[in-house]
């Protein structure tokens, strides 16, 4: 999946069931980015040294770690206003890489999936951003990112964030609207 696919329906799939079952605050800049890091974690290390565009980002390993990371550092915040920022921000660094786990069918590829458990190796598919587009003959790489697209298009404007208020509202403080939840994950 290419970056609207990973952005639009992380975000999708977080926004539209938190709003009704999950008061917690998600910072969505942070969110956002997690739904990205394994990329842009594995693909410069690709180009770098020569390893698969999949590599340790892509694993549960990498995954479990942040989830791991999320519920130590809860379980340490002494204070509540401590323990919103230090567990929103692993919190959504956790889901967006979680999601993109699940977006990307990291289960067809298990070497890397359960990596190291199957093997140290990892497959040699070296990222080539030149041969970018190539993806897009895959219809569930086209389909996923026209979806996301569609979802960003659709929270934005759900949201009004062509708005310059709500459109600064989400860089400061990583929030959608005035009216989110925002009790102690």
């Amino acid at each position: 999946m290419f970056p609207f696919g990973h952005l639009g329906l992380t975000l999708a799939l977080v926004v539209w069931p938190r709003k009704r079952h999950f008061p917690i605050r998600v910072d969505y800049r942070v969110l956002l980015a997690g739904a990205l890091v394994p990329d842009l974690i594995d693909k410069p290390l690709s180009l770098i040294l020569g390893v698969g565009g999949r590599a340790v980002a892509h694993t549960l390993l990498f995954a479990l770690a942040l989830s791991l990371s999320f519920l130590l550092l809860r379980s340490q915040a002494v204070s509540p206003r401590r323990q919103i920022f230090w567990t929103t921000i692993p919190l959504a660094l956790a889901i967006g890489t979680w999601t993109h786990l699940i977006l990307d069918r990291m289960w067809m590829q298990p070497e890397i999936l359960f990596w190291p458990f199957l093997g140290f190796a990892f497959p040699l598919d070296i990222f080539d951003p030149f041969n970018f587009l190539e993806g897009y003959r895959d219809p569930y790489v086209l389909i996923g990112d026209i979806l996301g697209a569609l979802a960003l298009g659709y929270l934005g404007w759900r949201h009004r964030i062509y708005r310059v208020a709500n459109f600064f509202r989400l860089l400061r403080k990583g929030r959608l609207g005035t009216g989110e939840a925002s009790s102690i994950p």
